[in-house]
């Protein structure tokens, strides 16, 4: 505390780490607290405890910024997730307090936060309104491929469940949950089952994209588990795919 009571905040910028004291404005209206240090362009570490607040030049940075000091990193890893996740919710148009028009955080629904490519026809998008009456509709036609890849593997965490989920299936990976049971519903497919490392949960992954430009569709890449090679490898995994891009 200062001699006025203030608490002390470490702030983190990009010209380096500063202890100061944090003064708040005893009005009482909105701009206090949690939402007055946004309003300032300042993302806390803690939403409980005001001790470390990064800017957001920190933030957007991030990729620079990492890798400049090692104190704090664990708050600026964390923070630099939810900060990709509030830009996706800024960029889809969704707001907290919108209730009318339905655009709030949590009904975001499956693959909406992706951006799709932008040359490939999508109704609504860059389609005129008539084009079902076209004669040659069929240059509307989207074209999609599939391709996998059975060597990025990723190692299996610790903390397991324990992980927090920002926005499952709001962008280019379906819900996890629905993927799951999409994988025990499938059927056993008997093949040569690949080799994989048992310290690995997800053994490669597999993605649906256009043919013209080769980007990604929305919704359309999917992880391929030990129980999704070993039930058909990329036959299993591209049909799931398939059916989230097509919704």
């Amino acid at each position: 505390m200062d001699p006025d009571q203030n608490p002390y905040v470490l702030f983190v910028h990009t010209n380096g780490l500063h202890l100061l004291p944090y003064i708040q404005c005893g009005c009482g209206g909105p701009q206090e607290g949690i939402t007055g240090a946004i309003w300032m362009q300042l993302m806390l570490a803690s939403f409980t405890i005001f001790k470390t607040m990064f800017t957001f030049d920190v933030l957007e940075d991030f990729r620079l910024a990492n890798l400049e000091f090692v104190e704090r990193y664990a708050e600026l890893w964390r923070l630099s997730r939810c900060w990709r996740w509030l830009k996706k919710l800024k960029w889809g148009g969704r707001n907290k307090t919108q209730e009318s028009d339905g655009n709030t955080i949590g009904k975001v629904r499956t693959a909406e936060l992706a951006l799709f490519c932008p040359c490939c026809p999508q109704p609504g998008v860059n389609l005129p309104d008539n084009w079902k009456e076209d004669e040659n509709k069929w240059v509307y036609r989207r074209m999609l491929m599939a391709d996998g890849n059975f060597k990025a593997d990723h190692i299996r965490q610790s903390t397991g469940d324990k992980d927090v989920w920002l926005s499952p299936g709001s962008s280019m990976l379906p819900h996890r949950e629905e993927y799951t049971e999409f994988l025990q519903a499938a059927e056993n497919i008997k093949t040569n089952t690949l080799l994989y490392a048992k310290t690995c949960d997800i053994n490669g992954i597999v993605v649906i994209a256009c043919l013209r430009h080769r980007c990604f569709a929305p919704g359309g890449v999917a992880d391929l588990y030990r129980v999704s090679i070993s039930r058909g490898g990329l036959a299993t995994g591209s049909p799931s795919a398939l059916t989230w891009t097509l919704q």
